[in-house]
């Protein structure tokens, strides 16, 4: 596979897309980014922007998708594609698959390993039902459902507090390990 990976999204970045893609026949995939993109640059991308997304939405906009989810003790998993849109991962959704997570997931790699192998099986029957131009049908996102957890760095939001009780303790050094 041919591709280049941006930092950012500049002029370079456009110029980039503009000569390499027919943004007619082109699907433009995220998966995980970092960025925000704002309503001038997804509109580039005719409409076709999605973004692959391994959490519920719209409950678990953002990142730190594992971590979140041991500290509230939550085992449902979902992988998720939607329409990217100005909002964070908050345009509507054209596919998901709700499952849960093995007792044996416990820490966040133990819950990226799982959803790595879901994911990939995901992606694989979604490209499948593109390529055989199945039709999906979009839900639009529930906003005031919507919650948005944002990244998590260990060294600023990693400090315990002793005064947890013992399970929510259990979980956030769990989701900090």
């Amino acid at each position: 596979i041919n591709f280049e990976v941006f930092n950012s999204i500049d002029k370079k970045f456009k110029k980039f897309l503009k000569n390499k893609f027919n943004f007619k026949k082109t699907l433009f995939i995220g998966i995980g980014p970092r960025s925000i993109f704002k309503k001038e640059t997804i509109k580039h991308f005719d409409d076709n922007f999605i973004n692959i997304h391994n959490s519920r939405l719209p409950l678990d906009a953002g990142g730190g998708a594992g971590s979140w989810t041991i500290m509230r003790g939550d085992r449902i998993s979902n992988m998720c594609v939607h329409i990217m849109n100005e909002d964070i991962d908050g345009g509507p959704i054209i596919a998901n698959q709700l499952s849960l997570f093995p007792r044996t997931c416990n820490i966040p790699s133990d819950f990226k390993k799982h959803s790595s192998k879901l994911m990939i099986k995901f992606y694989e029957k979604f490209m499948k039902k593109l390529i055989h131009k199945e039709k999906f049908q979009l839900k639009p996102q529930i906003h005031y459902l919507s919650r948005y957890n944002p990244r998590l760095n260990t060294e600023i939001n990693g400090f315990i507090d002793w005064s947890l009780n013992s399970r929510d303790l259990v979980n956030f050094i769990n989701a900090f390990e």
